[in-house]
């Protein structure tokens, strides 16, 4: 994938209502975007403001091997993404102790 490419996926799929108006593989981009110009009007601005948050993600994965980047853009990476549903599940180290009761009786007025 181009990297440019890259840059316009997150607007496309974290706007619920853009991404509810998405094309089918049938329809051409280009017909879907003359008929939808409210999302092109406001799509600058929502790829500039998640530009940040697409390199980081992009600079994460190259971290962790799942992407790779040449002069061709980008590309999966050498390790796949396989996550261990274990390490979902809440574990106690995840929680905060809870603080004890005070007691009331120790106030000095």
């Amino acid at each position: 994938m181009p990297l440019a490419h890259a840059f316009i996926v997150l607007p496309f799929v974290l706007n619920a209502r853009m991404r509810d108006s998405l094309p089918t593989l049938k329809t051409m981009m280009s017909t879907w975007v003359a008929t939808h110009p409210e999302h092109v009007a406001e799509f600058g601005d929502r790829a500039r403001g998640m530009a940040d948050v697409t390199r980081e993600a992009i600079q994460f994965g190259h971290s962790q091997s799942w992407l790779a980047i040449s002069g061709h853009g980008l590309s999966t990476g050498a390790a796949k993404l396989r996550p261990d549903p274990q390490s979902f599940l809440p574990t106690p180290s995840m929680f905060v102790p809870a603080m004890p009761p005070r007691d009331s009786s120790a106030v000095v007025a």
